[in-house]
């Protein structure tokens, strides 16, 4: 689901998987193949280092990270963020509660989060030691040094005015969270943008339990 989502975005010129060396992980590069995929394959502990070889292997000059288990990130918000990339940002990125220092924007559900940056970004990882392991992903690196980098956000505004529910969540962490995506694809498509989404979710509040992350 989220390869066809992603392929839907007219700013990215390659949907790839960027994946470990674990034997188990092979089943996901076949799987990556059977869609057309290529894949790339790099350490399973320094996803930093990984992501940087893969931009490299692949030969690309930004890479836009999307996280496997956010099936329901719409082309239009990768658009969006790459678009900043674009226009001079190191750092891109849709806001969530996943950003606390960005809490005076309005924030996104988590679960839909796109992360754009550059390559000379993605190799900047060594110089910061301190955030290989740490609890905020891949790029805290590059979102918590400003200084260093350029970063710039898409906020829950605009077109996505009606998406502000900071505290709800679509990542598919348990199988109540993958009940969810189905029955969002079920009833409104795999091309449905947010705004659409989160209508239907106030539409069926009944489904709200799903997003439980426990």
């Amino acid at each position: 689901r989220l390869a066809e989502r992603a392929r839907q975005a007219a700013r990215l010129s390659e949907v790839a998987l960027a994946t470990t060396t674990l034997p188990e992980d092979a089943e996901l590069c076949a799987f990556a193949d059977r869609l057309g995929l290529r894949s790339f394959r790099g350490s399973p502990d320094n996803v930093s280092l990984r992501m940087a070889q893969a931009a490299e292997s692949l030969n690309a000059d930004a890479v836009v990270e999307l996280l496997a288990d956010n099936p329901l990130i719409p082309a239009d918000m990768v658009d969006a963020t790459v678009a900043l990339l674009e226009a001079g940002a190191d750092y891109a990125a849709t806001v969530s509660k996943e950003y606390p220092d960005e809490s005076h924007r309005r924030l996104f559900p988590v679960g839909v989060r796109v992360q754009a940056y550059t390559r000379a970004a993605a190799q900047a990882w060594k110089d910061f030691p301190a955030f290989l392991n740490g609890p905020l992903g891949t790029t805290a690196f590059m979102f918590k040094h400003p200084q260093r980098f350029k970063l710039a956000f898409v906020e829950a505004a605009g077109p996505w005015e009606n998406c502000a529910e900071k505290d709800w969540t679509f990542a598919v962490n348990y199988p109540r969270n993958f009940d969810l995506s189905e029955k969002v694809f079920s009833a409104l498509g795999g091309s449905a943008g947010l705004p659409e989404i989160c209508a239907w979710m106030r539409a069926h509040p009944e489904h709200l339990p799903l997003m439980e992350q426990r």
